[in-house]
């Protein structure tokens, strides 16, 4: 498949390609559609839902070793807080969950709150910027560069909040643990006999 949401500079996204209703743990949701090859009807959605955003983000980090802020600009700059419409979609790692249904929309159709659709273009075009800067510390900027960088702050400026807050792309200290419980199997054992203990003792 051709690598169309890879992070290239000429594949950075400032729109998304369309919009989309969809239907997530019997809820209807609203989001952003990315598709993973031009004329597809296949792709990625962006929930406007910032807790379930941040919860597929979560997701990512649990089931990986490697820390999702060493692994974003690789491939997963459009897509790594995105649900798949279906199950041919391999973007990253593979480790998409998809969503029950989908139906395209357009942007006047949309119900989502305005600031709720701004926070969640915001976040996506922070992480371009934030790829745009760090790939320049290593290459020289051409005429391209320039001109993505402008269109993207450009983009940023129109949607940009007072109290815009970025996800979280590192675990919590609880969620740490867990992740480390899980990939060790004997440590799993040992906190499943420590827990019986504690209950037989009470």
């Amino acid at each position: 498949m051709a690598s169309y949401l890879n992070v290239h500079m000429d594949n950075f996204k400032i729109k998304p390609d369309a919009y989309v209703t969809f239907s997530w743990k019997g809820r209807t949701m609203e989001g952003e559609f990315f598709r993973v090859s031009k004329g597809s009807n296949s792709g990625v959605i962006r929930p406007f839902d910032r807790a379930l955003r941040q919860e597929l983000v979560d997701d990512k980090l649990i089931s990986r070793v490697n820390c999702l802020e060493k692994n974003i600009l690789i491939d997963e700059l459009v897509t790594c807080d995105g649900i798949a419409t279906d199950e041919s979609v391999k973007v990253g790692d593979g480790t998409y969950n998809t969503v029950q249904g989908y139906d395209f929309i357009g942007e006047g159709e949309l119900k989502s709150n305005d600031l709720v659709i701004a926070d969640c273009r915001l976040e996506l075009l922070r992480r371009q910027l934030h790829a745009v800067y760090s790939k320049l510390k290593y290459t020289e900027s051409t005429y391209a560069d320039r001109k993505e960088i402008e269109a993207l702050k450009f983009e940023f400026k129109k949607y940009s909040l007072d109290k815009f807050k970025p996800l979280r792309y590192k675990l919590t200290r609880k969620k740490r643990v867990w992740q480390y419980v899980s990939t060790h199997p004997l440590w799993s054992l040992l906190l499943i006999v420590i827990l019986l203990v504690l209950v037989l003792l009470n």
